[in-house]
């Protein structure tokens, strides 16, 4: 008996190693980041020994131009350490390849179901005492704690060790709950649903962690629903929006210091470009930016805008490369706008969703935290998995040829 629930318990994990993984993200961070990251490394790994086709399409060669970018900032740096970055970049794409291939409409369902617990939970860690949150050991490991900040600042942290972090993650939490909401005829007949109640909780949450880029982006997101749901209704909202927008200002989180913050972002913004046109080819990688921005001052950990981002921490290469992704997607965005109604279910789903990746990177770079990215990505295989019909740079790989192509004492560190 015990040994049929050991096999069924080993069924379970093999079976849904995605959703396990992005629960472990959530309440547990550093074990879901290794297990996800693991996951990315392994597939990478089973490709090449299997000579199975590698697709390449945009997002492939986004993360192909991260990689070789990283690749020429260590030899130029003469730093080793870099190769962590390349590890961490060659995890995501092992991880993108693994779920675009195995995603399905049922294991999506389960992870918006994930993502959703996973908000409420992290809106839920406030209430933890503020010993377990601020503990050395407990804190890192449930990720209550607010790493490089100040732990009696009253900012929701969640389980992602930053309010801008734990922000973006509500986000889209709020954003799957309003998808779900979309797929009912009369949504505000259903007031008293659970759905609304996960909506206003989540609000909440995004609103606790006090970043306004984060309460800016809720509002956008919440009228993109109504304009989905009803045009007018999306219109007279929007339009009483624009005409109360001074008075929604000064209410906004930390509204007194939008002045310094703008001065502050439009330093960084300065200096980051600077970082770039020093190191224009391949950049600093994440772990030499913040070394970099301390010749101007004091240390910044990122850009604070993923454009910027991207050309200072990956040079002009890995942000060409993030530049082709974005218009590409933009390109499949305004395509399947023009689809019939049953086209347009996956549509439906993530227009709520990807947005939010784009403007909270406006003001901030939250995909810069592993935690935050690993969750991200598995969004972004949906999305490229059922627009791939609209695919012009599709091509497929045999990874056996380059596997047989370079010796293989150069993969036996893959294979240990």
């Amino acid at each position: 008996m015990k040994s049929y629930k050991y096999r069924s318990h080993l069924l379970f994990i093999k079976d849904r190693p995605l959703e396990i993984g992005v629960l472990l993200l959530f309440i547990l961070p550093p074990f879901g980041m290794l297990w996800l990251l693991i996951m990315g490394w392994h597939h990478i790994q089973r490709m090449m020994k299997s000579s199975s086709k590698f697709p390449f399409n945009v997002t492939v060669f986004f993360f192909i131009c991260l990689m070789v970018s990283t690749i020429g900032a260590a030899i130029t740096a003469k730093k080793l350490e870099y190769g962590l970055v390349f590890a961490l970049l060659l995890g995501y794409l092992g991880l993108y390849l693994r779920a675009k291939e195995s995603i399905r409409i049922s294991m999506f369902k389960r992870y918006q179901w994930i993502v959703i617990a996973g908000g409420c939970y992290s809106v839920l860690t406030r209430f933890l005492p503020e010993s377990l949150r601020a503990h050395p050991i407990w804190g890192l490991l449930l990720g209550t704690k607010w790493i490089g900040g100040n732990m009696n600042d009253p900012r929701l942290v969640g389980s992602e060790y930053n309010p801008n972090f734990a922000c973006l993650l509500l986000l889209i939490s709020f954003s799957l709950v309003l998808s779900k909401l979309l797929r009912k005829k009369e949504i505000f007949n259903s007031l008293k649903s659970m759905d609304w109640f996960l909506v206003l909780f989540l609000g909440y949450g995004i609103v606790a962690t006090q970043s306004r880029a984060g309460v800016i982006t809720m509002v956008i997101i919440f009228l993109l629903f109504l304009f989905r749901y009803r045009r007018k209704i999306g219109f007279w909202v929007s339009g009483a929006v624009v005409f109360l927008l001074p008075f929604l200002l000064h209410i906004l989180p930390r509204s007194n210091l939008i002045g310094k913050s703008t001065l502050v972002r439009g330093q960084i913004w300065e200096n980051s470009i600077r970082i770039w046109e020093q190191h224009f080819f391949f950049g600093t990688t994440p772990m030499g930016f913040q070394a970099a921005y301390s010749a101007f001052g004091a240390p910044v950990p990122h850009a604070h805008n993923i454009l910027l981002a991207f050309f200072s921490e990956f040079g002009t290469l890995g942000g060409l490369g993030f530049v082709v992704l974005l218009l590409w997607t933009v390109v499949k965005y305004l395509s399947l706008v023009k689809c019939s109604s049953d086209q347009k279910i996956m549509l439906e789903t993530l227009i709520l969703s990807l947005p939010i990746l784009l403007f909270t990177g406006i003001l901030d770079h939250p995909l810069s935290s592993p935690q935050t990215a690993l969750a991200v990505i598995p969004l972004l295989s949906f999305w490229d998995r059922y627009t791939e019909h609209l695919a012009i740079l599709d091509y497929e790989i045999r990874m056996g040829s380059i596997y047989r192509f370079f010796p293989a004492k150069i993969f036996k560190f893959i294979h240990k």
